[in-house]
C-alpha cells in the first residue's frame, strides 16, 4: 500500500566530515551502544526493536545516531534492551524495553525517546541490566527498578518496582553494576555487597541460593571496581589483582577452566589490572600498562584476537599500550576506547551494533569514525519534499547527505509509515492511499533529524 524506491545510493558520501578523535564516554548495552562525544552530544547506533536507540523510531541502526542536538550529556549505560543516561544537571534519563518498568517511569509502555525519570538532579550514577535498572544519588543512596523476580533489586520482594525505590537506609554505596537477574555494589569502605540470581554463584557468596537484599561477600575491604555480566562477576582489588565468580561454560572467569565457582577465584596472578568489564559470556579487562585482554566466549568475535575460539585465560589483543576503556555487551559484541579518543568495535554485528555501517562480524578491533556534529547537522537543512502539496507521491531528496531512515506521522502523532533502513540521496514515497491532511515526514541522515510537513490532498 505504501512504496518505497531507492533511486540513488552514493556510498561514497558515507565517509564525508568524519573525524575518529572524539570519543568520551562508551557503554555496551545488549545489541546496541551507547556513545559520548567529548562535546556531551549523546549518540546510540544498533538495535532499535523496543527503542533502546532513542530517535523516535524503531528502525535498527548500523551508524550512530545522535540523539537531540543537546551537548549537557554525562554518564551512560546500557541495559539489554534499554538505555540509561544522566545529565550534567544531575537529572536521569531512560528509554526502550519497560515491560516490568526498567525505565523508572511509573509505566510499563515502551519508550523510544529519552525520558526524564521524576525530578529529581541527584543522580550521580547509573547502572542498566537484563530487565532492571540501578542509580545512586550524590549522598550515596541506593535506588532501583523494573524487574525484581529474582530479588534484583534488594527490596527483600520479588515484586517490580515501576518507580525508583530506595534499597535499605545506607548513604555510603560508591559503585554499582547490574548484570542480568542479579546486582553487585560496592560501598565507601571497600567491601563488596551482591543481591538477587544465584543460579550459577553469581553472588560469590559461597552458596547458589537466591536473596533478596544486598549481603557482604567475605570481610575484605579492599575491593575497588566491580563489574557484572549475564550470569558472572567480576572484580579488582586495591592491590590491582583480579577476581571473578559464576557462571563458566566458555571460560569468561579467566581462571583456566570452564568450572563454574561461587566464590571468588583470583584469575592469574598480576596486580596490574586497572579496569574489567564482563559481558554476556566474555570479559575485557586492561592493565596499568595500557595493554588490552580479553576472554571467554569468541564464538562472534568478540574477544577480538582474530580468531573465534573461546579462551579460559586472559589474552592479550594486539601490541597497543594506549587503551583508556572497555565496554563488553551484555550479549557478544565489545567497544574500547584509546587515549586519544578513538573508538573501537568488534563481535556480533548484525543489529548493526559495531556502528561501521555494515551487519558482518568482526574479530578484531576496527576503528569507528565518528561524524563532526555542526557540519553534518547543517547538511539536514538540505532536505526538500516535492511536490507539496502532492496528490500521494513525493519525493524526499538531500543532496548534501545519505538518508538513513524515514518515519511519517499523522497530525495525531500517529506513526503511519516506517522505512527498512536505507542508503540513499532521495526516494519516492507512495501515500496515495491514506487520507488527504497535513502528515509529518522525519528524516534521519547520518547524524541528525530533521521533520518536514507534507500535505496530501
Amino acid at each position: 500500500m505504501k512504496k518505497i524506491l531507492c533511486l540513488s545510493v552514493f556510498n561514497f558520501l558515507i565517509a564525508v566530515n568524519l573525524t575518529a578523535q572524539c570519543w568520551e564516554k562508551i557503554s555496551a548495552g545488549g545489541d546496541h551502544s551507547i556513545g559520548l562525544k567529548i562535546d556531551g552530544s549523546l549518540w546510540v547506533w544498533g538495535q532499535n526493536y523496543y527503542g533502546e536507540i532513542g530517535d523516535s523510531s524503531n528502525v535498527n541502526s548500523a551508524i550512530p545516531v545522535q540523539i537531540g542536538y543537546e551537548t549537557n550529556w554525562n554518564k551512560i549505560s546500557g541495559g539489554t534492551y534499554h538505555s540509561v543516561a544522566i545529565k550534567d544537571d544531575g537529572t536521569l534519563w531512560a528509554w526502550g524495553l519497560n515491560s516490568t518498568g526498567t525505565l523508572g517511569d511509573g509505566t510499563t509502555i515502551n519508550k523510544n525517546i529519552a525520558t526524564q525519570i521524576g525530578t529529581s538532579n541527584e543522580w550521580v550514577q547509573i547502572s542498566g541490566g537484563g530487565n532492571h535498572t540501578l542509580a545512586l544519588k550524590q549522598n550515596g543512596t541506593l535506588w532501583a527498578f523494573g524487574g525484581n523476580f529474582a530479588g534484583q533489586l534488594g527490596d527483600g520482594t520479588s515484586t517490580n518496582s515501576l518507580i525508583p525505590i530506595q534499597i535499605g537506609n545506607g548513604a555510603n554505596w560508591s559503585q554499582i553494576s547490574c548484570g542480568a537477574t542479579y546486582s553487585t555494589a560496592l560501598k565507601t569502605d571497600g567491601t563488596l555487597w551482591t543481591w538477587g540470581d544465584n543460579t550459577f554463584g553469581q553472588l560469590g557468596n559461597g552458596n547458589n541460593t537466591s536473596i533478596s537484599i544486598p549481603m557482604q561477600i567475605g570481610m575484605s575491604t579492599d575491593w575497588s571496581k566491580i563489574s557484572a555480566g549475564n550470569n558472572f562477576t567480576c572484580a579488582i582489588k586495591t592491590n590491582g589483582t583480579l577476581w571473578a565468580w559464576g557462571y563458566n561454560s566458555n571460560g569468561q572467569l579467566g581462571i583456566g577452566s570452564i568450572t563454574d565457582s561461587n566464590i571468588p577465584v583470583q584469575i592469574g596472578n598480576s596486580s596490574m589490572w586497572s579496569q574489567i568489564t564482563c559481558g554476556g559470556d566474555h570479559s575485557l579487562g586492561l592493565k596499568t600498562d595500557g595493554t588490552l585482554w580479553a576472554w571467554g566466549s569468541n564464538s562472534m568475535g568478540q574477544i577480538g584476537d582474530a580468531t573465534n575460539t573461546d579462551k579460559n585465560i586472559p589474552t592479550q589483543i594486539g601490541n597497543a599500550t594506549d587503551w583508556n576503556f572497555v565496554s563488553a555487551s551484555d550479549w557478544h559484541h565489545s567497544m574500547a576506547l584509546k587515549t586519544d579518543g578513538t573508538l573501537w568495535t568488534w563481535g556480533y554485528n548484525s543489529n548493526g551494533q559495531l556502528g561501521n555501517n555494515a551487519t558482518s562480524n568482526e574479530n578484531s578491533p576496527i576503528d569507528l569514525l565518528c561524524p563532526t556534529t555542526g557540519i553534518q547537522e547543517s547538511k539536514m537543512d538540505q532536505v526538500t519534499i516535492y511536490p507539496n502539496p502532492s496528490h500521494g507521491k513525493f519525493i524526499v531528496s538531500n543532496s548534501e547527505q545519505i538518508i538513513e531512515a524515514i518515519t511519517i506521522y499523522s497530525v495525531f502523532g500517529e506513526r503511519i509509515f516506517t522505512s527498512l533502513p536505507l542508503h540513499c540521496s532521495w526516494i519516492t514515497i507512495d501515500l496515495s492511499f491514506q487520507a488527504t491532511g497535513i502528515y509529518f515526514v522525519e528524516i534521519r541522515g547520518l547524524n541528525g533529524l530533521i521533520t518536514k510537513k507534507i500535505i496530501l490532498y
